[in-house]
């Protein structure tokens, strides 16, 4: 009976994902401006704005992140502009497949259910800060090199997406679903003697 509401919950997910896709990405639209202007303080850019808008030349929308660059932290003005998109399904993405698991997991009573949803919440953010905001930023590291006259260089902004495309991101999602599901048993209130 667990299982099979469970099914049906997963099935719900993933039927109300393209619908629910931009509306997820217009609300964590807002966390990753901040993550992005606090790692830009420190890397020579400035986040002029993060929102959901039509893909350029293709068909769907995609959380776009856009930053002026700088040569020095002193310029007042900036050398460039760059935008850095995620498709919208690529955002929804982590969420999806990590509370699907979550509601998958079989638990004993609601009290436990109840735990993993509280501890699921801290894991939607490392989620988002490990996949989509590097996605969003990978390129603004190569632009702030190219316009401070350095070599074009293969950054490990460049190798973390390049790791996340090929099946990192799954496994970051599935490993946050498993520590959040490990952490069930701390997280239950203990009796003292």
């Amino acid at each position: 009976m667990r299982l099979s509401r469970s099914l049906l919950l997963i099935a719900v997910l993933v039927a109300l994902a393209p619908w629910t896709a931009a509306p997820y990405a217009r609300l964590v639209a807002p966390f990753h401006a901040l993550a992005g202007a606090i790692v830009g303080r420190y890397a020579g850019w400035e986040v002029v704005k993060t929102a959901v808008e039509d893909t350029p030349g293709q068909h769907g929308r995609a959380l776009a992140l856009t930053a002026d660059l700088y040569r020095r932290p002193s310029d007042r003005t900036a050398a460039a502009r760059v935008v850095g998109r995620v498709t919208v399904g690529g955002v929804v993405e982590g969420p999806l497949v990590y509370l699907g698991l979550l509601a998958l997991w079989p638990v004993r009573d609601w009290r436990e259910r109840a735990r993993l949803l509280c501890l699921a919440l801290p894991g939607l953010a490392v989620i988002e800060l490990l996949t989509t905001l590097p996605e969003l930023l990978h390129t603004l590291p190569s632009v702030v090199g190219e316009i401070a006259g350095l070599p074009q260089a293969y950054t490990p902004w460049d190798r973390w997406t390049e790791l996340l495309s090929g099946g990192g991101r799954f496994a970051i999602e599935v490993s946050a679903a498993l520590l959040a599901i490990a952490a069930i048993p701390f997280a239950a209130p203990q009796v003292v003697p």
